[in-house]
Order: structure tokens, then sequence, then C-alpha cells
């Protein structure tokens, strides 16, 4: 906790211990909890609630978006990616967790990723593809890692298995 006059009260807030699992599950319940929410994403009839707080501490797009409004925003039409997936990116916001079979989604959470400069994301999505590579999705990793210019290891490994 940081003070006024820009004092710490923790001695070391750097080296602060959390347990990820229990941070993940804690952030879960704040986000379906849906108590304080003060935004909300329109897809038709659906609807996602979250913080403006989190958003904009996870997303410096968030954070512009927010900070620069001279009426509050209070909600936001998405048109350019299902509901689904956009959803699997803000629990990804809050608990920085995918789900285990999310390969498929990859591409779309990519493009997410970049959009609202989610770095982290991006870089779980390359671990993903890296772990997801064979002959048959050596191609589609291949333009994907070089579409969102992923990690330089992957394009070259995707390269030689389409070049096979």
């Amino acid at each position: 906790m940081i003070l006024r006059d820009g004092q710490s009260i923790l001695k070391d807030p750097v080296n602060i211990k959390l347990d990820e699992k229990v941070y993940s599950k804690e952030m879960q319940k704040v986000l379906t909890s849906k108590d304080f929410c003060d935004f909300e994403f329109i897809f038709g009839e659906k609807k996602i609630q979250a913080h403006k707080a989190i958003l904009s501490a996870r997303s410096k797009v968030f954070s512009d978006m927010f900070g620069n409004d001279e009426e509050e925003l209070k909600d936001l039409e998405v048109t350019d990616v299902t509901f689904e997936i956009f959803e699997m990116f803000i629990i990804y916001l809050y608990t920085e967790h995918l789900p285990d079979d999310c390969f498929a989604q990859i591409s779309p959470l990519l493009q997410l990723a970049e959009k609202y400069c989610v770095a982290d994301l991006k870089e779980k999505c390359g671990k993903i593809l890296e772990a997801n590579l064979n002959v048959s999705t050596a191609l589609e990793i291949y333009k994907l890692a070089h579409r969102f210019n992923l990690n330089s290891i992957l394009i070259v490994n995707s390269f030689k298995l389409v070049q096979e």
C-alpha cells in the first residue's frame, strides 16, 4: 500500500509473494459476483459486466479510454469478436488464466491481445501455439506467429515443419 507522500507501508512491495491459484480464484469471484461493476460490454442481447479499475490496470487501451472521456463511459458495443471469445479475454484479464483447450481460439485471442495491448496474453498465446506445434498445425502457427510478431524461435520452428 502506498501512502499519499509516496511512502510504502510494506517494507519490500516488489517481493510480495502471492499464491497464483488463490489469486486467480479470488479474481474470478470478483468478476462473477458483479459487485461494483461499472462497465458493460454489449453483444446484442448478451452483456459482460466488468470493473473499469481492473480493465485499466490490465490494458493501456482501456486506461486511455476511461481516462479521457468527458462523459463517463458506461458501456461499449463489441462487434468484431464473438461473445464467447471476448468473455475468455475478460476472464484472462482478471485471472491470467485461459482454458486448457483454447488452441482453436488463439487467433481471435491474439487479435484482442494486440488490439488492447495486453502483452502477457500475447506471450501466453505464443506458448500455447508452441505447445501445439506439429506437422498438421505448423502452417497456421507460422502464419499467426509471423502476423502477430511472436517469438522468433516459434516462427523458425513452425517454418521448418512447414518445409517438411
